[in-house]
């Protein structure tokens, strides 16, 4: 019965990676369906439970609200760990992945990047799903975000651009400190010096990640499409073995997201370090008023 089951779902896989021509998704789909399956126990029944025992007080007193909320961080957080270490071990350690040039860039792969790739997309398939399901909370536009980072990454099973995978997924190291900010708000520690020395991590980490190290990822993958593009429209060029021609829409497409993402990257760094001199500057008034109250009584 297991057989049958299995080589039913192989056979759908393989139908639809030939008619959307994600050529590497027959071979990775098993990892992406094991990590849309862990993030959605994580959320369904781990997260929940854990907090109980571990939390009882807190999680019952939670509004529907933010329950959701938390239940969702907690899954963001758990993704933002896994898939840095992942996303850090390809960048650091994956030699071939440091050594490739733009063609392989564009068309080759390393076993590790599309591991991260995968781990990664099981996360934008339950992320989108999650959106839509709490549409009426979130908005239409976490909608459209998610169904267009969903989308994005899923070209990557052409293959095209599985390289960037990894280098981008590190960007996700800002959010591991992003979630610990929210947790420490929902606990009512605003202000204290745990949240203050996270609130520096965060800073830092999203200054690192996703400004220097995006600006630096942003502006090669701008060179490498480009390249693509001008080599592409070349009679006498020949694409690599196995290589196929990437459309103008998905070069266009891939371009788009990047660039918005970059530009998000700049407006939500200014967001945070806003919101933290706000709270810092404020709570240093206020215990310096307090100070000179106390001695004028």
């Amino acid at each position: 019965m297991m057989d049958w089951y299995t080589a039913d779902i192989r056979t759908a896989v393989h139908s639809f990676s030939s008619w959307t021509n994600l050529r590497l998704l027959p071979q990775w789909y098993p990892m992406v369906l094991a990590s849309f399956a862990t993030y959605k126990l994580l959320y369904n029944v781990i997260g929940p439970s854990l907090t109980r025992w571990l939390l009882p007080d807190f999680y019952s007193n939670l509004s529907s609200r933010k329950r959701l909320d938390w239940d969702i961080h907690i899954v963001s957080f758990t993704n933002a760990v896994v898939i840095t270490i992942l996303s850090g071990r390809v960048v650091l350690y994956d030699k071939d992945w440091r050594q490739m040039n733009w063609e392989q860039r564009a068309w080759d792969h390393t076993q590790p990047s599309a591991l991260a790739l995968s781990v990664g997309n099981g996360y934008f398939y339950w992320h989108l799903l999650q959106m839509i399901q709490h549409r009426e909370v979130y908005g239409m536009a976490m909608v459209v975000h998610a169904f267009a980072v969903a989308f994005v990454m899923t070209l990557g099973f052409r293959p095209a651009f599985v390289a960037y995978a990894p280098a981008t997924y590190l960007y996700e190291t800002s959010t591991i400190f992003l979630n610990i900010n929210r947790a420490l708000a929902m606990f009512k520690m605003e202000g204290t010096t745990a949240q203050k020395v996270n609130g520096l991590f965060l800073v830092i980490s999203f200054f690192l990640s996703r400004i220097v190290w995006g600006i630096c990822v942003t502006l090669q993958f701008y060179h490498d499409v480009y390249t693509i593009f001008t080599m592409q429209q070349k009679d006498g060029y020949t694409l690599p073995a196995r290589a196929e021609t990437l459309p103008t829409w998905l070069l266009v497409s891939e371009v788009l997201s990047c660039t918005a993402l970059q530009f998000l990257n700049f407006m939500w760094f200014w967001k945070i370090v806003q919101a933290l001199r706000r709270k810092f500057v404020e709570s240093s008034s206020r215990t310096k008023q307090g100070k000179v109250t106390t001695k004028q009584e």
